[in-house]
């Protein structure tokens, strides 16, 4: 795992404080900024995020290393004042002509639409990321290789840019003064969340709101915002969260024919708002957004959400991060989580499979356990932990509702 990836594992955990203390606020004054379906998908996309985002960084990061070693016109490693200013400046920058083509090319938003699902604005929106959105970014930031920016530099200077912007996904404060001319704020980035006409393609900044400032594409929090994409999602499954813009693009780029070469390039390169099909502002209205009813069996599907965002998802990170690589366990770990993120968010939303993939989870999972610590501990460790996972994750079947759920009504 790169040092910038490392540093933001290792922030999770203050993520998670301060995202249950911001529910926790929620909660006693009723402000309405937590749904529960909704806030478990953010924190499921997030997930998967986590695990696809490592395997390909793994891939793509060494294209970066290699400019470094062999083409880079300066050597900053005599001067660690200025390589660290270079690096820290020069991925906000560049980070916000990422964030810009992200919106502004239609197969660049594909990938990164994923943020911007959600139809709330709270901190486990932070979490929501997207899960191919990797090689875009170090494609992005291959100008610093060649200026002498080291890959430990870039890489802890976007995990600290990522850290910061954490704490810009809130409606809980509303003005930081003077520092609203200089940076990425809360409200900067309530507007940027905004699919409102007038904010749309606006506030790409990270740390900087100077970027949008000087590049005109700055605008103010004026009216009330409403969160989301112009065309929404209305699904919390995470597997579909990214695949959905792609599903759409396949299919205008089949409908214009195999000879339309030149025409699917300019599909897929152009500016979503041209080429998306039904882009139709809706009012941010709690009737308007995207939900379900409070699943059967509500206390079950709380202690599997606690089981990956506390539990397997940590388990992955501290696996990706040993050294040497655990490779059986780690890949078992990834596949828990790509399979515990969807099936979660299956049970939610009351999908007719959902419940026969939950008892093949649970096999894999509790099996899974055992063997992986058969394999780093010996037997006796291989046998606790299959028992101490089928006790944690089978005793909760008791609030498991004995009927099967009902199927919802054509959701993805």
């Amino acid at each position: 795992m790169d040092a910038g990836s490392r540093l933001v594992q290792d922030a999770v955990p203050v993520f998670l404080l301060f995202i249950l203390a911001e529910l926790y606020f929620d909660r006693r004054h009723a402000t309405g900024r937590y749904r529960r379906a909704s806030m478990w998908s953010d924190l499921a996309t997030g997930s998967v995020s986590q695990v696809c985002d490592l395997a390909l960084k793994a891939a793509c990061l060494p294209v970066y290393a290699w400019l470094y070693e062999h083409a880079r016109v300066f050597d900053l490693s005599e001067s660690p004042w200025l390589h660290w200013s270079l690096g820290l400046l020069g991925v906000d920058l560049l980070y916000y002509f990422w964030h810009r083509a992200g919106h502004e090319v239609r197969v660049m938003w594909a990938i990164h639409s994923v943020h911007h699902q959600s139809e709330d604005m709270n901190l486990a929106v932070a979490l929501r990321q997207p899960a191919l959105q990797a090689p875009t970014v170090v494609l992005f930031f291959l100008p610093l290789a060649l200026l002498g920016v080291s890959p430990a530099v870039v890489t802890i200077a976007y995990g600290c840019n990522l850290i910061y912007q954490f704490f810009v996904h809130t409606e809980a404060v509303r003005s930081l003064g003077p520092l609203e001319w200089v940076l990425n704020t809360p409200s900067h980035h309530r507007v940027h969340h905004g699919r409102n006409p007038q904010y749309l393609d606006k506030n790409y900044g990270g740390v900087l709101i100077v970027w949008d400032r000087l590049f005109g594409t700055f605008a103010p929090e004026r009216e009330r915002v409403s969160y989301g994409i112009t065309s929404p999602l209305a699904s919390f499954n995470p597997i579909w969260a990214n695949v959905m813009e792609f599903a759409v693009l396949a299919r205008q780029t089949r409908a214009l024919g195999t000879r339309q070469v030149l025409a699917a390039l300019r599909l897929w390169l152009s500016h979503p708002g041209r080429t998306l099909p039904s882009a139709v502002h809706k009012p941010s209205t709690p009737a308007g957004k995207y939900d379900v009813p409070t699943p059967r069996g509500v206390g079950y599907v709380t202690w599997q959400a606690a089981w990956l965002f506390l539990v397997l998802s940590a388990a992955f990170g501290q696996l990706a991060h040993a050294e040497p690589v655990p490779w059986v366990p780690l890949l078992w770990s990834g596949a828990a989580v790509l399979w515990s993120a969807p099936a979660l968010l299956g049970l939610v939303e009351q999908k007719p499979w959902a419940r026969a993939s939950e008892w093949a989870r649970l096999a894999f999972l509790v099996t899974g356990a055992g063997a992986c610590a058969l394999l780093l501990y010996g037997p006796l460790a291989g046998a606790i932990a299959l028992l101490m996972s089928a006790l944690g994750l089978g005793l909760p079947l008791c609030w498991w509702p004995a009927a099967a759920p009902s199927p919802a009504p054509s959701r993805p």
